[in-house]
């Protein structure tokens, strides 16, 4: 962590540990956008944070738990969510008015998707 930040690594595994008790699998293609959600439902308690230090904050945390469960047959994908797990959130997630907000375009899941399409 950085030292600018007010979060400790306890912090990322105490809320990570809670969004493991509703998603004990973890972190996958399907359920990322609803984990995210769950995440920031945590962080936002954290009104020391900025914006943009929540939003780094629940990257840590979405990492944190694709690294602590067990994702079965899906396990080889891991390093895969780990990268996309920025751009979802920076896709996902918007500041507004100094707040964090979910942005719920019907096109979140292209807007995703493009994140592996090759075409420029």
């Amino acid at each position: 962590t950085n030292n600018e930040s007010p979060t400790t690594a306890e912090d990322i595994v105490k809320i990570s540990q809670e969004v493991i008790n509703v998603f004990p699998n973890g972190v996958n293609l399907e359920n990322i956008i609803q984990v995210s959600i769950e995440v920031l439902k945590h962080i936002t308690k954290l009104y020391y944070l900025k914006p943009e230090q929540k939003k780094e904050m629940i990257v840590d945390v979405l990492c944190y738990i694709v690294d602590n469960t067990d994702a079965g047959a899906l396990e080889s994908l891991d390093d895969v969510i780990k990268k996309i797990i920025p751009s979802v959130i920076d896709t996902l997630i918007i500041v507004e008015n100094g707040k964090l907000v979910v942005d719920k375009p019907k096109n979140i899941g292209q807007k995703i998707c493009s994140c592996f399409s090759s075409s420029a």
